[in-house]
This record gives structure tokens, sequence and C-alpha cells, in this order.
């Protein structure tokens, strides 16, 4: 572990006070002595116990910085796989919002290992500087962060269900599934998993259209529900032959209810590689039982992960759906406005997109002033509107537009993580331009590599470095300490804008 004097060092006047609250807080969970006492740090203006000051209260308990801040700027160990899953995990923020629910936080909980800051090693950067940690960070180790499951993290494989081989089972998004049924037909077994029920049910919907004609239908479909299911039953439905078709669809909902027999009898029946019958596993339980499923037959199994929408997914979604669905272009403007608004329910989202593919008639653009205009209430600031003020370096602005951000339900923690993730993705256009943040970012966010690029354009790579510095600086304060949350991010703004240059956009 690094010691009090390498934190400090590192990172470029961390006060001594706040790198003993970190090193306590590495001693307490290992057992050698108390966690450091937040009463060693150093006031902030507003900080206290009035009106407006909170205390993190998980932070406080296991005594840590933000695994995402430290791993962006601490690093660790790990070869170089572990420095590609950071570099990912960072990026694209895949798991942060279930940390940070309320607020939406896009900096993963489990992230980044080794410094996900060498960015010349990344696609389309070769040969550049690239943004580095300072040389006594990048042999610093955080502490160990818990692992999630990996279907949790997005990279759910046969293995993850029970430990069959990776290469025995097909893993799929709902998107990429739809796509492959246009091209035909494709029996099996899929068992769909995720608490998404939205998009679990356009997938069997587009299962079914892609096996049945609409004439024989009624004949050849079967809705069962998993914790009603009769083995017997189940084996005579499943060897039932199609009739006057090609295919049957069977469909079983709540699959994680399955008795063992019941799902011996489909082990069996799968066992026999049978190419006319389709079998729907759904289960909106993430569970030791739901998991399981995939084993009953590796070999034709393909697991669709039905996930949520993520604050960072929706804004992206909401516009491939206005345009999928309605032919209409949602400006990106409106989708985050839209997102702001309503959240980032699937369902929710594409019924308000249905409402202003009507009010805007025969328009081919749906822009921010019909979101107004139909009563949609939106917020006076939302995230990513005050990121960009920040990536603009706007630092008036976005001083003036903080408190009404954290009135809205926002948290500082959630605001230092989200941008972290946006200072690593500034990071990253900056050394390996555009296409490389594309290849990086998730197919909902890659709309955001252009907007990202004209921003990178204002930063050195020493501020960048700086910011992240900052970050951690501003993470170690709302952690170890009853701070006023406004206070302390209006303090990490007043630093960054003392210490770049003037070169608003």
């Amino acid at each position: 572990m690094p010691s009090r004097r390498t934190l400090r060092a590192a990172a470029d006047g961390l006060p001594p006070s706040a790198g003993a609250a970190v090193d306590g807080a590495r001693r307490a969970r290992a057992g050698r002595g108390p966690a450091g006492s937040s009463a060693d740090l150093p006031p902030l203006p507003g900080a206290g116990a009035g009106a407006g000051a909170r205390r993190n209260d998980a932070a406080n308990k296991h005594g840590a910085i933000d695994p995402s801040v430290r791993g962006a700027v601490v690093g660790a160990s790990g070869g170089r796989a572990a420095l590609d899953r950071a570099r990912r995990i960072a990026l694209r923020g895949d798991v942060g919002h279930r940390r940070e629910r309320g607020a939406g936080g896009s900096v993963p909980a489990d992230a980044p290992c080794r410094p996900t800051t060498d960015l010349a090693c990344t696609g389309g950067g070769r040969g550049r500087a690239g943004l580095r940690p300072p040389d006594d960070l990048a042999t610093a180790r955080p502490a160990a962060v818990r692992e999630r499951s990996s279907l949790r993290r997005g990279g759910g494989t046969a293995g993850a269900l029970g430990g069959q081989p990776a290469a025995a089972m097909t893993t799929l998004d709902p998107d990429r599934l739809r796509a492959q049924l246009r091209r035909g037909p494709r029996p099996g077994v899929y068992v769909l998993l995720g608490e998404d029920a939205f998009a679990a049910e356009r997938v069997v919907a587009a299962l079914v259209d892609a096996h049945l004609e609409p004439t024989t239908r009624a004949f050849n479909l079967e809705t069962l529900r998993g914790s009603d299911v009769d083995p017997e039953d189940l084996a005579v439905r499943l060897a039932t032959p199609p009739w006057m078709a090609t295919h049957r669809v069977v469909v079983v909902r709540e699959a994680h209810a399955l008795a063992p027999k019941a799902r011996e009898t489909i082990a069996q029946w799968a066992a026999r590689a049978p190419s006319d019958v389709v079998l729907v596993l759904w289960t909106l339980e993430d569970s030791a039982r739901a998991r399981d499923l995939g084993k009953l037959a590796p070999n034709i199994t393909t697991l669709v992960e039905c996930t949520a929408l993520t604050p960072d997914d929706a804004p992206g979604w909401a516009m491939t759906w206005a345009e999928a669905e309605h032919g209409r272009r949602l400006d990106p403007e409106a989708a985050r406005a839209l997102v702001a608004a309503v959240g980032p329910d699937a369902r929710l989202l594409a019924t308000e997109i249905a409402k202003l593919v009507d009010f805007v008639g025969d328009r081919s653009v749906i822009a921010l002033t019909d979101v107004e205009a139909v009563g949609i209430h939106l917020p006076r600031i939302d995230r990513w509107q005050w990121l960009d003020l920040v990536g603009r370096r706007r630092w008036t602005e976005a001083r003036r537009q903080l408190p009404d951000l954290l009135a809205q339900g926002e948290s500082a923690t959630g605001l230092v993580a989200a941008l972290t993730t946006h200072a690593l993705r500034l990071g990253l256009a900056q050394s390996g331009g555009a296409g490389a943040l594309e290849r990086e970012l998730k197919p909902h966010q890659r709309w955001l590599a252009r907007r990202l690029l004209d921003q990178a354009r204002l930063w050195t790579e020493a501020e960048l470095q700086d910011l992240l510095v900052e970050l951690l600086r501003t993470d170690v304060l709302l952690k170890s300490a009853v701070v006023d949350e406004a206070a302390a991010l209006d303090l990490l703004l007043l630093r960054l804008h003392g210490r770049t240059m003037p070169r608003a956009a």
C-alpha cells in the first residue's frame, strides 16, 4: 500500500490530513488500527453540521476513496488484461449507475485497476503522448476492489452461468439478436435474463415473428409460467411437432421458478438437438437459479441480457428508437432533456417519443423546443449540460448552475465520478481522435465522440492531468469529513479555473 508521503507527493499537494485519512482507512480494513479522524481534515468553506452538510455513510463505513477516482489516478497492477478491462469500464461507465442510481453516476464502482489514462496504447493513439499519471502514482496499489459478477458487468458468458465453457453458449444483447433474426429463423433455447421487461418483451415478440406465421400462430405458440409447469406436460409440449408450420415456440415466463424435474426435462429434450422448436426461458430475476438455466442446454442456448438502461445510455437509445420506430431524428439536446425529465426507463421513453412524433406531425426532426412545448417538465440544468460546461471550461457558468443541479437530487460524489469519466474520455479523444473514442464507447454513447473531441481541443495534456488530481483531492474530502457538498464542488471549480488558461468554447 502507498504511504501517506507517496500519495501526498503523487497528488501534487494533497493535504497531509487527507492522506492520513486514506492510510488510516486502509489500516482499519486490514485490522491494524483505527481509521483516520475526519477532524484532522482541512476545513472547507461552509463545512460543518448545518444545513446542506452531509456525510457519505457508505464511504465512511468502508473508509475508502472512490475506487473509480483512485483507479484512474493512483492505479494498480494487473497486467495488460487488467489494463484493457480498466480502460473499457472507466470509459464506458458500465456499472456506476447501480451504485449511484439516484444521481446517475457514470463511473463504475469496481473500476480501473492500472492507470486507465495510458492513452497512447489505445487504438488510434500509437506514437502520441497520451494522458499519463505522474510516475510515482503509476506504481501505487489501491486496496482490493470487490469483483462483481460478469453478468452485471455486461460480460456474461457461459462461464458466468455455472462453469460451462465460454464457447459453448452465445451471448447477445437484444439489438444484436433482433438483427440476426431479421436474416432468418434461429431455433434453439433462449434465456432472457435481466430487469428490463420492456426489452425482454420485444425480444419475445421478435422471436415469435421470426419463427411463426400469423395464420398459424395460435396453434404453435405456447406460453407457460415456471411455477405452474408440470414436467410431464412440459415434455409433451416440447415434443409436439409444429402444426402446418416449420416451427413451434414455447415461452416459459418466471423460468427461475422451474422445478428440478422440469429442468431435467428440458435438458433431456435439448440433448436431441431439436430443430423445429424454439424454447424461451424468460426471467427478470438475477439469482443462482436464474443463471443456472444456461447449463440446461449450453450447446444450443443463446443468453440474451436484458439489462436496464443507464442514464448515460438512455439519450442514445432514445435517438435510435425515434429513428428506427418512427423515422424521425431526435435532436441530442432534446434526447438528453427527455431523459432528464422522465428518467432512463425504456418503456416510458418510448411512450413520450410517440407523443412527440404526433406533436411534430410531418416534421422529420424533434427539437428541444418540441419537448418543452408538449408540457414535459424539464429541469433547469441536467448532469450532461453541467459536464459540458466543465468540458468547455466555462467555469463561471458551471459554478452558477451548481446549486440548481444539487437541488435536483444530484450528489457531489456522483458528479465527481461522472466528471472523472468525462476527463478520461477527453484524454482519449485528445490522444487518439474521435475514432479511438468511438471504439471504446458503448453503442448508445458513440454519438458523443465528435462533441467530446471539440472539448478535448480546449485542453492540454497537463491540464487534464491536473483535473484528475483535483478530482482525487475533492473525492478524499467528500468521503473523509462532514462537508458542504456545494462548497466542496465550488472549491474544485475555483481551483481548476485558477490553474487553467481561459480558452472557453
